[in-house]
């Protein structure tokens, strides 16, 4: 499920518990620093968190941390607290363009294009060779209802590197925008035979056989990234739509009530990630967002929710409860 975000103080928990430790040694940090980035190359963001917040903590200029804990948070789909770090890091050294390729991926992904396309130019001028905030600043531009410019992007992304996967699916977005279908769905099967079981692929030619009148052939691919992300609320509604004009009118009713059913979720936990972002010290938001995470598949989130509860309340018998069903899945 994408979440918005609960902001940089995520990880105040952990934060106080570095400040009130003993000071540690230049060593110890950068050994921790180490320890941090491997965890998230390994996958384990949680522990990544754990470890470059308590870097932060004790030296918030080390070097890359900054980068590094937005990167985490990113990947938790915390997209406040993934902003706030980048725009941390920009501060403190603003020539860092893939700092703001970062930031700019981020308001994108928060659907906040205007901010999206003046980050990603800014990347585009202080790392003029990589390809990404051309593909990005394309897409952003093309949400903003500027597909003229959004091509001169997208091509020159692709001049620079014709087999890029992210490239390819921007310039498939903006044909789809168009209308010209039939290039469009040359390029999504070409990205679904290369990744047959991946999400997006799947998605984008479901979406191009549904917009050109063919929902009986979208129905099987749409299906086929459902099963990659159940709880995504996008695919529901557009599997719901695809069988409903395929004439499939009880399973289109139960995608559809399925849709409901998340959508109805997805907005409470917005909600109740913006009561945490106006009030990162009141706990009861956390303990109603916790298991709701958990139910739809966002353990990751949901255990950097529960790492602040276990430092903010220790005490609360909520806590352990919520541990326990973490541990469950």
């Amino acid at each position: 499920m994408r979440a918005a975000s609960v902001g940089a103080l995520v990880v105040v928990g952990v934060l106080l518990a570095g400040l009130t430790s003993p000071p540690r040694s230049a060593s110890d940090i950068a050994g921790r620093y180490r320890d941090g980035v491997a965890a998230f190359e390994r996958g384990r963001v949680v522990e990544a968190l754990d470890l470059l917040s308590a870097v932060a903590a004790q030296d918030p200029a080390f070097e890359r941390v900054q980068v590094m804990l937005g990167q985490a948070c990113l990947a938790a789909t915390q997209l406040r607290c993934a902003q706030d770090h980048f725009e941390r890091a920009l501060a403190a050294e603003p020539g860092d363009g893939h700092a703001a390729l970062l930031l700019g991926l981020t308001l994108f992904q928060s659907a906040r294009y205007f901010e999206a396309e003046r980050a990603l130019t800014r990347a585009r001028r202080l790392a003029p060779g990589n390809p990404h905030p051309l593909i990005y600043r394309g897409l952003s531009l093309l949400k903003l209802g500027r597909p003229e410019e959004a091509l001169g992007d997208i091509q020159a992304a692709l001049a620079m590197v014709p087999a890029d996967a992210a490239a390819r699916t921007a310039l498939a977005e903006l044909r789809l925008a168009r209308g010209d279908f039939a290039a469009a769905e040359e390029i999504a099967r070409d990205l679904v035979a290369l990744a047959p079981l991946s999400l997006q692929p799947n998605l984008l030619l479901g979406r191009i056989l549904l917009q050109s009148g063919r929902p009986s052939q979208a129905v099987p691919v749409l299906r086929r990234a459902l099963d990659q992300r159940p709880s995504r609320s996008e695919t529901l509604y557009l599997l719901s739509q695809a069988l409903l004009r395929s004439g499939e009118s009880e399973p289109a009713r139960r995608a559809l009530q399925r849709f409901e059913e998340l959508k109805t979720v997805e907005d409470r936990v917005r909600l109740l990630e913006a009561a945490i972002a106006a009030d990162p010290s009141d706990i009861e938001p956390r303990l109603e967002l916790i298991p709701l995470l958990v139910e739809h598949g966002n353990q990751t989130a949901a255990a950097i929710h529960l790492s602040y509860l276990r430092s903010a309340a220790p005490g609360d018998p909520r806590v352990p409860r919520l541990m326990k069903s973490l541990k469950k899945r």
